[in-house]
């Protein structure tokens, strides 16, 4: 005889792009580019507000440099506070060349009965800002339930 769980987790993704102005420590404008989740992800005042389930970011930054030494550091904020690993664009890389990111990657469990937001913020910039490229920026969660 087989016995099956009530519910069974379900692996979900979403893509959202995020951009970034010249200021250092500002929550990133997010816009949901798409969705597998069985409830789309909310957004609201630059935050991604994230109900119960474990979910893995992974962020990467897209940008145009009119110097190569236009370069940012990027990070995951949970509730305000800095989270996982740190990205930055390629501190070595020429302007010919603007293919190559490190990305932010972090992991955050929420519990059933609350909610956490989640943002994206430039922590650091070398020289002066680069223009990040919204198309190009993605933030990728993957989504399980509790």
């Amino acid at each position: 005889m087989t016995y099956l769980p009530d519910r069974t987790n379900k692996l979900e993704v979403a893509v959202i792009n995020w951009t970034a102005g010249g200021d250092l420590n500002v929550d990133a404008t997010l816009t949901l580019n798409a969705s597998t989740w069985a409830t789309p992800p909310v957004i609201s005042s630059n935050t991604l507000v994230l109900p119960g389930g474990h979910y893995r970011f992974v962020v990467s930054v897209g940008l145009t440099r009119t110097a190569a030494s236009q370069n940012v550091r990027f990070a995951i904020f949970e509730n305000g506070t800095q989270i996982g690993v740190v990205g930055q664009s390629d501190m070595y890389q020429t302007t010919s060349n603007q293919g190559n990111v490190d990305q932010a990657e972090a992991v955050v469990s929420v519990p059933a009965e609350i909610t956490k937001a989640v943002s994206v913020r430039i922590i650091a910039r070398e020289a002066s800002m680069p223009t990040i490229v919204a198309q190009d920026s993605t933030i990728v969660i993957w989504r399980t339930n509790l």
